[in-house]
């Protein structure tokens, strides 16, 4: 059974739309915003055989790609972050020998919008 860990909360990219208020004579104008999270989660598929080294391999992978995210995040304002996780999760699970071809390891992300505001 596959369980989500989740590894990053990142804000997105603003959103901005033009919506026309029709109360008066001619439609005006009105600028509405909104803000975008980006939720990302590790998905971990183990094997049939899992054992506890299996779960602190997994575990090891993840403090060294979440420091290493910490570290791209905020020299960067966030935007090197998930890229750095995958890079250094890849690399640390293929050490310890991890199958990531055979999707035992995923990474899952998931937006959320918020309301528009005017």
């Amino acid at each position: 059974m596959a369980t989500l860990f989740p590894i990053a909360k990142i804000p997105g990219l603003p959103e901005a739309r033009i919506n026309f208020d029709n109360q008066g004579l001619l439609p005006f104008p009105v600028l509405q915003t909104r803000n975008t999270t980006v939720h990302a989660f590790l998905c971990v598929n183990p094997p049939p055989d899992a054992d506890e080294k299996f779960w602190d391999a997994v575990r090891d992978c993840l403090v060294a790609a979440s420091a290493g995210a910490i570290v791209a995040g905020a020299m960067t304002g966030g935007l090197a972050a998930l890229p750095t996780f995958m890079q250094v999760f890849g690399a640390k699970a293929a050490g310890k020998g991890l199958e990531l071809v055979s999707n035992q390891l995923q990474l899952v992300t998931e937006t959320t919008y918020d309301e528009w505001n005017a």
